[in-house]
């Protein structure tokens, strides 16, 4: 296994086949989370496919060949050039359906908890190589009382929108 990367919650490595391997160092992956994850994520591709959970700390998952997160995509001038309407679009479609799609499946579930994305922000979405926007760190979705952590959703609403005019300004 070769590491990608390392914080404090966790460990990213990844096999010769290419299959990504994310270990949390805190947290447990329960025993129903990749049920309630594929109902988020639905067979959209803008979703990180998780092919398993191997144990309550470790999930396989696919990988992507990565530009760059959204934030630098859009802060840094170099990858301007790659940015048009339908790009800026599916950026803020994506962030804001990584909150609604976790809602939904939440709707439809019978207790208090809300099941979303816990880290939703700007860089926890990334840009492949053929300029998809892709919605990352999918153990972040968990079931949270009283919508905790969603505040880091709407601060990163303004990041996202302050990246997006300084693009406008800059640029166009």
């Amino acid at each position: 296994m070769n590491k990608l990367y390392e914080s404090r919650n966790s460990i990213v490595e990844y096999d010769d086949n290419g299959t990504i391997y994310k270990t949390l160092k805190q947290n447990l992956v329960s025993e129903d989370w990749l049920y309630y994850y594929n109902q988020v994520r639905n067979n959209n591709p803008r979703y990180i496919e998780v092919y398993e959970v191997i144990d309550n700390k470790t999930i396989a998952m696919e990988y992507v060949d990565e530009l760059d997160t959204l934030e630098h995509v859009l802060k840094e001038p170099k990858h301007w050039p790659s940015i048009d309407k339908q790009f800026i679009i599916e950026a803020v479609e994506s962030f804001h359906q990584a909150f609604t799609d976790g809602l939904r499946v939440s709707k439809n579930h019978s207790n208090d908890m809300y099941f979303l994305h816990t880290d939703l922000k700007v860089a926890n979405l990334i840009v492949d190589k053929d300029m998809r926007v892709r919605i990352i760190d999918p153990d972040s979705y968990t079931w949270v009382p009283n919508m905790q952590w969603t505040e880091k959703y709407y601060m990163n609403q303004i990041n996202m929108m302050y990246c997006i005019q300084r693009y406008f300004y800059e640029h166009v």
